[in-house]
């Protein structure tokens, strides 16, 4: 059992699904993204801008059913603590976080190793949280989309040739998707009480 992860309230059993997939020194956690880091204590939280992508689970591809893309490493361990009870096993749940500023080769990477893979996002559910859920949708699946903020706090979303209108808080991928007709059968997961599900383990603690 990590220190800093069971003061948090992580259980034991999340504990132990990404018990591979950091390092813990001088009371940080350390979640790797090839050459950078993810760095994680009670005081400050970093993640990194990189090429590379931190990720937790089976690495043989062929046995996943789910992936869940995450905004951090932390947010993947605080989403299976506020999810484990709903899963009856972890074994073939894959957890990715691409950083800060998701990229082209990302995006396939996904593509070439997740093919007919249920996929969610736990992205944040704030108005950045739900932009990043729609730039990650379209990267996946090969789509344009560009949002501009226009006068009187209304936004134009320009995706498959059409323009859709929006306000910030209504903007989401569900209502792009139902306004657009387009599906993309990704699941997005927010939590309607806080920013995200890390905050939610920050704020018990």
């Amino acid at each position: 059992m990590n220190p800093l992860l069971t003061k948090l309230g992580i259980r034991r059993e999340v504990q132990e699904f990404f018990q591979h997939s950091f390092k813990y020194e001088d009371n940080i956690l350390i979640f790797p993204y090839g050459k950078a880091n993810e760095c994680f204590s009670i005081d400050f939280h970093h993640i990194p801008v990189t090429d590379s992508f931190w990720s937790a689970g089976d690495q043989n591809y062929h046995n996943i059913r789910e992936i869940i893309i995450c905004s951090s490493a932390m947010e993947a361990i605080a989403f299976l603590t506020y999810h484990f009870q709903f899963y009856r096993t972890v074994d073939h749940l894959f957890f990715i976080s691409l950083g800060i500023l998701p990229k082209q080769r990302h995006f396939q990477f996904i593509q070439s190793n997740f093919k007919n893979k249920k996929i969610g996002m736990a992205m944040g559910s704030d108005f950045l949280g739900r932009v990043a859920d729609l730039k990650m949708v379209a990267g996946i699946l090969n789509e344009v989309i560009e949002i501009y903020y226009m006068p009187e706090n209304m936004l134009i979303v320009n995706f498959r040739g059409k323009k859709f209108d929006f306000s910030p808080d209504s903007l989401t991928l569900n209502s792009l998707e139902k306004r657009s007709g387009f599906r993309s059968h990704f699941r997005t997961f927010k939590v309607k009480t806080a920013e995200n599900f890390l905050s939610i383990v920050l704020n018990r603690s």
